[in-house]
């Protein structure tokens, strides 16, 4: 099966799950998105019961996250989805030769290494984008308790991968690990 067929049948929803979708917007303090942010991330408890969700979508939001962050929401995702619920996250996952390609295209190049598996596109602005290699990536999902459902969908961001048909970062589909 490949990958954008895996990424479409995700997306298949029905007209009264869209109906009760909630979008939640958390007043975190960010010095670059959010300056104004009332709280700390690591204040924040999502505001769900355990076991009560059914989807997560995060597009554009891990790509602007240091690990710790993103350690955060995995495992407050890990406590509220249901047994059968799944997170959709888009990453930027890097290695040499995606980097290399990445600079060919002069969109983003990560040249600056923030961690052994932590890449950063601007040193005055970590946050501007951040990719991770793929190992990070299983290991922060693994530690929060979670799993990936299905393989990386990866995205044309970097032109290393054919264009998917679902967009440019690279997707994660995630599911509790019980």
């Amino acid at each position: 099966m490949s990958s954008s067929r895996q990424f479409s049948s995700v997306s298949k929803t029905s007209p009264s799950a869209i109906q009760t979708a909630r979008f939640a917007h958390f007043d975190v303090y960010e010095g670059l998105y959010n300056p104004t942010g009332k709280f700390r991330l690591q204040e924040l408890t999502i505001p769900a019961a355990n076991n009560s969700i059914d989807v997560i979508i995060l597009h554009s939001v891990f790509t602007h996250m240091m690990e710790d962050d993103i350690m955060h929401y995995l495992k407050e995702f890990a406590r509220i989805l249901k047994p059968t619920g799944k997170v959709l996250a888009t990453f930027f996952v890097v290695d040499d030769e995606i980097r290399k390609s990445a600079q060919i295209r002069q969109y983003l190049s990560f040249n600056h290494k923030r961690s052994p598996d932590c890449y950063i596109e601007d040193l005055s602005i970590p946050t501007r984008a951040v990719g991770y290699t793929e190992s990070a990536l299983r290991s922060m999902v693994t530690r929060a308790g979670l799993k990936l459902s299905r393989p990386i969908c990866f995205g044309f961001w970097s032109g290393h991968h054919p264009a998917p048909h679902y967009g440019g970062q690279d997707a994660l589909i995630m599911q509790r690990d019980i």
